[in-house]
């Protein structure tokens, strides 16, 4: 067991018991209890996965729809900024072009 905890609501008593493991839960409910056992999920959330028919739809939606550019954030430059590519200056430029020279 990994954790217990009892609540008293209107008169009802609830025991919440956490397990380990799976093993530990099947052992549990093979014992005969004189109270109503019932089973629930986890405690933690689990992520919801887009199905790939969702993730056409949001393609499909977006499409043709043109971008504000007044509205533009922080985060939006920092993305925009990445997908440039790097400049490069004259003296790299020139440096590149003597080594070919050379090679040639």
């Amino acid at each position: 067991m990994k954790s217990l905890t009892s609540i008293v609501d209107k008169g009802d008593k609830y025991l919440i018991i956490f397990f380990e493991s799976q093993k530990d839960l099947h052992n549990a409910l093979e014992v005969q209890q004189p109270w109503k056992l019932t089973e629930s999920h986890t405690p933690f959330q689990k992520k919801k996965v887009k199905s790939d028919k969702d993730k056409k739809k949001n393609l499909k939606s977006l499409k043709g729809k043109k971008a504000d550019r007044n509205s533009s954030t922080s985060s939006k430059n920092s993305r925009d900024k990445s997908k440039k590519p790097a400049k490069m200056n004259d003296d790299t430029r020139s440096l590149l072009k003597l080594i070919l020279n050379l090679l040639t």
